[in-house]
């Protein structure tokens, strides 16, 4: 008896249904927050005719579905840290921080709403990938995020990036993981933040275009004539955003993947700066535009947009 006593214990042990207690020195689970270094105490109130933009939950594969902080100790392989967890789920977290970065900045009226408010435009985030890449000591931490932003009164894809960050650690360990987890989240939400602000951009058939505008600007009126606009603009140093010379590239094709160049015109009004190229379309039709942007000093840009030409 006292032998069957003993094997029952020992079978409840092994499969985690019975506790030995823990050892005296045993660590305890440390929570982090996960953070935006850079949110500034300031705000600036959005506009009354702002558009409203639907900030979707962020998405995260399985495995970085979790308050877990994640590490890899080799390539294509990932772990979980036994004892340091986030006090939420990254995805969920990143998306609160990303709503409440961009309210500051008052481009945009934020909402998390859903169907309850009608919107201009939604911003779809997924984390790729989240963890500590320890391979090397101390490692950095590894970030990638995919962005897309919609125009859902037209249902078209404006644009579609890849943001990554890889900063290194401080302290090998998990302090230092979460540490240089929130200077990359901070990072990628700069950079989100330059994407949004950094393209103003329509496309429509020069015949919507009044007379008057189309001869100040010498363009045909046509329904088979298209025109696309954009700006580039960059914050100045009091954080403003202002319009930037640049070199805008355009390419565009349609839905049978015929390809064609875009010329783009630098025109100047006042402290205004605006970019036009004229192409030729057959609605019914969804032309696809690419654009790619050269701003002195800085990284270019590139973005792709579809835009639908009804009869």
């Amino acid at each position: 008896m006292k032998t069957a006593l003993s094997l029952i214990v020992l079978v409840l042990a092994l499969s985690g249904c019975f506790s030995l207690g823990r050892h005296a020195d045993t660590p305890g689970v440390v929570y982090y927050v996960l953070d935006d270094a850079g949110l500034a105490t300031s705000s600036a109130p959005a506009q009354a005719d702002a558009p409203t933009l639907h900030v979707l939950d962020t998405t995260a594969g399985a495995f970085y579905d979790t308050d877990q902080l994640v590490f890899s100790r080799s390539p294509g392989t990932r772990g979980q840290y036994q004892f340091a967890r986030w006090t939420e789920r990254p995805g969920k977290r990143f998306a609160e921080l990303l709503r409440a970065r961009l309210d500051r900045l008052g481009s945009y009226r934020i909402t998390s709403a859903g169907g309850y408010v009608r919107s201009d435009l939604m911003l779809d985030t997924r984390l790729v990938e989240f963890y500590h890449d320890a391979t090397h000591e101390p490692g950095q931490v590894r970030l990638e995020l995919r962005a897309e932003l919609v125009d859902l009164k037209h249902r078209t894809l404006l644009g579609r990036h890849i943001f990554e960050q890889h900063v290194p650690l401080t302290t090998y360990d998990a302090a230092g993981a979460a540490n240089a987890a929130n200077l990359a989240v901070s990072r990628v939400l700069d950079d989100l933040d330059a994407w949004l602000a950094t393209f103003h951009y329509n496309a429509l058939t020069t015949d919507e275009l009044q007379p008057e505008v189309a001869r100040n600007y010498k363009i045909e009126r046509s329904k088979t004539r298209g025109l696309v606009t954009m700006s580039v603009l960059k914050k100045n140093k009091a954080g403003v955003l202002s319009p930037v010379p640049a070199k805008v590239t355009v390419y565009v094709t349609n839905l049978t993947r015929q390809l064609a160049n875009v010329d783009m015109r630098e025109l100047k009004e006042g402290a205004a700066i605006y970019y036009l190229g004229e192409f030729r379309v057959a609605p019914p039709d969804t032309l696809t535009f690419t654009a790619t942007v050269e701003v002195p000093g800085e990284l270019n840009q590139k973005m792709t947009f579809d835009q639908r030409f009804f009869k």
